[in-house]
């Protein structure tokens, strides 16, 4: 999957650089201006891991992303790397571009950019196996984390809890365009919540006018 992300800013020819700290120290970040075509691995065999630290549910979990811990996932990463360099190398998109810069200039400036704390390394501007590795994150939609089979059943109930849902984005098992996933998953779940709950009132008046 290809996702295209547009980052903005004014800048102008006397604009000073502002300074940002990354684990390998302060480094200058000049004022940009441009588009990002990103990659998303959709469907990433690599698993992670999380547990509680203690009983405080004010207390962030630890995690543990691994990222590319899987062979094929790199393998995949690669393939979309080289499909968005065909695509900048397009006719279409070289009114987007510098006719001076290769798309290998555009990948070592891009390389540049601080996106996350991982360690970087000397060749991720020649090695899009490192690049992968290096530039990688987390676009905020975090999912996963109460799977369905594992956490929930198939009607959101916490498995060996009673009278406890869960209806959000972490019982999803694969990522997509989340928002609208999100609306949709809570309007089933509300149907069916409404749907116990009108044939449970319908119980209770069965029995009431029963008893009478």
């Amino acid at each position: 999957n290809l996702v295209a992300a547009l980052l903005g800013a004014s800048s102008g020819s006397g604009a000073e650089p502002s300074r940002a700290s990354s684990e390998q120290g302060n480094q200058e970040i000049y004022p940009f201006q441009g588009g990002l075509i990103g990659e998303k691995l959709a469907r990433p065999l690599s698993r992670g891991h999380l547990h509680l630290k203690n009983r405080n549910p004010e207390d962030n979990p630890a995690v543990t992303f691994n990222y590319f811990v899987e062979p094929e996932d790199v393998r995949t990463c690669v393939e979309g790397m080289e499909r968005i360099k065909r695509v900048i190398e397009t006719k279409e998109m070289s009114e987007f571009r510098n006719s001076n810069q290769s798309v290998e200039d555009l990948i070592t400036l891009s390389a540049s950019l601080i996106v996350n704390k991982r360690t970087r390394h000397d060749d991720d501007s020649t090695s899009l196996e490192q690049y992968c590795k290096d530039l990688t994150l987390t676009i905020w939609h975090y999912h996963g984390g109460c799977q369905v089979g594992q956490v929930v059943d198939h009607d959101h109930r916490v498995l060996g809890v009673d009278a406890l849902r869960v209806i959000d984005g972490s019982t999803f098992t694969l990522p997509g365009n989340q928002s609208p996933s999100y609306r949709d998953d809570a309007g089933k779940a509300s149907d069916t919540l409404f749907l116990v709950h009108s044939l449970t009132n319908l119980v209770d008046e069965k029995q009431t006018v029963d008893a009478d």
